[in-house]
């Protein structure tokens, strides 16, 4: 009997062939190429040690961050002739980012930027292609306007911005540009190009490899380390979804399915994780941070993190539990996110905290089947669930979740007594009740229930929405999605038929669109002043 490469592999990594025959290549996830005016944000590169922003120029890059090493301005941006060299098409991979442009000469550049895979260094290979019918003769150089520097202590939300203009030398070494922080310790070594003039011959093409450096002047390997990029990425794609492997302490679900846009989709959110992947922060060994490379690029948000809990919980339960712990060493009214960095809180609270670490505990617990764990934190439980009501205020029956800047920060509007937070903790009453003694089980769901009446009254019949209750007393409609998700998900019984459909109607009319969703109706009062409608 013969078999495919592919259900042999299966059937020695004890896996179903179909299972594993569905899983894509990272270079089938890739992006399509897109012109320069379709680009508002160039790609990003990212590996387990940092990440990078790709600028507009061809083979330029910025808010490289290898924490606690961060870059100000820009660098390695291409000259040909003394003029800069805009990227005309883009290209986003999950291991790398392309560009490309044809220069005023004629010549055709393309650049790929990666990242080393187990050192911090910027990869980039230059190749250009003299596709007309005379010789071109061209002067290459980069231009590095930038600083790097090392940045100890909290990184908070701004990644240590560094001005490249403070305190920063540039000397001219044979083969690279050293950059030195005249102010720290911190040095970088960029490849420099040819001093003279290169000449191409019609239809020839030639190659320059560029780096970036941080520990030594020059790559001796540079081929091994650009190959070694994509083989990293690989390795660690596959050892997601391969149960028993030896990167992770889970895996991922492998998805079997005939629908290519559904497949798609499954697998970018999943790369997309793995893009937030790091391993070289000394108080986690391994996190998933919520951005990068521009901000937060050392930070696990609470809130966002519990929006994919239960898959942090499948592919890494050990890694996931030691974070959760950790998360309890800080003040969560407070600070939003842990930065792992230095192991501690950073920024001001969130009203979704509560509800937001609740359900990381909870989602953690119940995937991995954890009794001893959803045990050991049965009083934390009750605290998060039970946080609403000194949010109270006289009077008054629903918590007040705070301003702008500790709410969705988007809509003016959606502030002080709003009805999906309110929600959310009558959902974490009613479930933090299932691992309570009968008394204090009965006590929280009689004041789930209550306040369940109370964030019911905030609707708005026929048109599928809820109202926000300001602490003036004024009740004013949202058209949010997060009122759609939050009490659907938390107040599902409570909710009648006509309620739902209702609820759904409105998202299909005013938040679906053309593959895509809203989070803000455009038919909001506050759509045109919100800085992320």
């Amino acid at each position: 009997m013969r078999f495919s490469p592919c259900v042999l592999v299966a059937l020695m990594l004890g896996l179903p062939s179909a299972a594993l025959c569905q899983l894509p290549k990272l270079d089938e996830l890739a992006g399509n190429w897109l012109s320069g005016p379709e680009i508002v944000n160039p790609p990003s590169v990212t590996g387990t040690m940092g990440a990078l922003g790709c600028s507009e120029n061809l083979t330029g890059f910025r808010y490289c961050a290898f924490p606690p090493i961060a870059q100000g301005g820009e660098a390695a941006d291409l000259l040909v002739d003394g003029k800069p060299v805009a990227a005309q098409r883009f290209r986003w991979y999950p291991y790398q980012s392309a560009r490309s442009a044809t220069a005023v000469n004629g010549l055709e550049l393309l650049s790929t930027t990666t990242l080393g895979a187990d050192r911090p260094i910027v990869l980039i290979r230059l190749q250009i292609k003299n596709p007309t019918s005379i010789p071109i003769t061209a002067q290459l150089d980069l231009r590095n306007d930038c600083g790097f520097r090392r940045c100890p202590g909290v990184w908070d939300w701004s990644n240590r911005g560094v001005n490249p203009a403070d305190g920063f030398g540039h000397e001219m070494l044979p083969g690279a540009e050293q950059i030195k922080d005249t102010k720290g310790d911190a040095c970088a070594w960029i490849t420099r190009l040819p001093a003279r003039p290169i000449t191409l011959k019609p239809g020839a093409t030639k190659t320059f490899d560029i780096s970036c450096t941080f520990t030594e002047p020059k790559i001796k390997d540079f081929p091994a380390q650009f190959t070694a990029a994509k083989t990293h990425w690989e390795k660690r794609w596959n050892d997601a979804f391969t149960p028993g492997n030896h990167a992770y302490s889970g895996n991922l679900p492998t998805l079997v399915t005939a629908n290519s846009k559904l497949k798609r989709v499954y697998y970018l959110a999943l790369v997309t994780l793995l893009a937030m992947e790091r391993t070289s922060y000394a108080h986690s060994r391994r996190c998933f941070v919520t951005v990068g490379p521009e901000y937060g690029t050392t930070l696990e948000y609470f809130w966002d993190t519990a929006l994919f809990a239960n898959v942090y919980a499948l592919l890494d339960p050990v890694a996931f539990k030691e974070n959760l712990n950790s998360w309890l060493k800080v003040d969560i009214h407070h600070h939003y996110a842990i930065d792992y960095l230095t192991g501690e809180g950073v920024g001001p609270w969130y009203s979704p905290n509560d509800y937001s670490v609740f359900s990381s505990f909870w989602k953690f617990s119940t995937t991995t089947g954890d009794t001893d764990f959803l045990k050991a934190n049965q009083s934390h439980f009750v605290d998060w669930a039970e946080a609403w009501k000194k949010l109270v205020r006289p009077g008054e029956q629903l918590a007040d979740f705070g301003d702008n800047d500790n709410l969705l920060e988007c809509s003016p509007a959606y502030v002080h007594m709003v009805p999906s937070l309110n929600a959310a903790q009558v959902g974490l009453m009613r479930k933090a009740a299932l691992v309570c003694p009968s008394d204090q089980a009965a006590s929280l769901r009689a004041d789930a229930d209550g306040l369940a009446r109370a964030v019911l009254a905030q609707y708005v019949p026929g048109d599928g929405v809820w109202k926000t209750k300001h602490r003036d007393g004024t009740q004013v409609a949202n058209r949010h999605v997060y009122d759609y998700l939050t009490i659907g998900l938390s107040m599902t019984p409570d909710l009648s038929p006509t309620m739902k459909r209702e609820m759904t109607g409105f998202v299909n009319r005013e938040l679906l669109a053309d593959g895509w969703i809203r989070a803000m109706s455009l038919s909001d009062p506050n759509a045109a002043v919100s800085d992320r409608p």
